[in-house]
């Protein structure tokens, strides 16, 4: 398990390797021991890098199904420090867990997930949805009425995007998939409020 290289699916972290007593977390998608290991002897200019050491691990936990990791540890400073790490693969999650916790000497227990772990993605996905779906129809409505749009500056691709979509949809078109699509993240809300999911705890 040491100097193995998990990748990660999130915005601002991609890849996350165990070694020399420590998790270390970077902001690049390393591919491999060495190049990460050249990242945490000399960090780079564009890099971020975070370093979780073992020793100090109190508690991690992981809803059953899920890719992301919760760990607790206290820093040099004697500070309880958080963070979450969500892996590419559920499997690289609970590997990466068991062989922690089995280090540590960490006993596993089980309990029903709070509220905000449990539909937190879920909430996320429907406000993003909404949102998105109001600046598409706006843009639909602007095609309908034969307006031009500035895709130029930041985030041009973005603007080219939604405009491609509006362009495809329409107005009603654009309702009907963002009414499906946050039809879809609310069933996902309200069946894990009914039935909030397991998170398993080391600790």
């Amino acid at each position: 398990m040491e100097n193995l290289v998990f990748r990660l699916d999130e915005k601002n972290w991609k890849s996350l390797m165990m070694a020399n007593g420590h998790v270390y977390i970077s902001s690049k998608g390393h591919d491999s021991p060495g190049t990460f290991f050249n990242s945490i002897e000399k960090k780079g200019l564009l890099e971020s890098l975070k370093k979780i050491p073992i020793a100090g691990i109190t508690q991690m936990s992981l809803l059953a199904g899920d890719e992301t990791v919760h760990f607790e540890w206290y820093d040099e400073k004697g500070k309880v420090q958080k963070f979450s790490a969500e892996f590419d693969a559920e499997q690289d999650a609970q590997r990466l867990t068991e062989h922690v916790a089995g280090v540590r000497g960490m006993k596993q227990s089980e309990r029903s997930a709070g509220t905000w772990k449990a539909i937190g993605n879920g909430v996320i996905g429907l406000v993003a949805t909404l949102a998105m779906t109001g600046i598409t129809y706006g843009i639909a409505k602007q095609l309908e009425r034969g307006e031009d749009m500035d895709i130029h500056g930041r985030k041009a691709w973005f603007k080219a995007l939604l405009w491609g979509v509006a362009e495809i949809l329409g107005p009603m078109g654009t309702i009907a998939v963002g009414l499906l699509i946050a039809a879809a993240f609310g069933w996902f809300i309200w069946s894990r409020l009914k039935k909030p999911p397991t998170e398993v705890v080391w600790s």
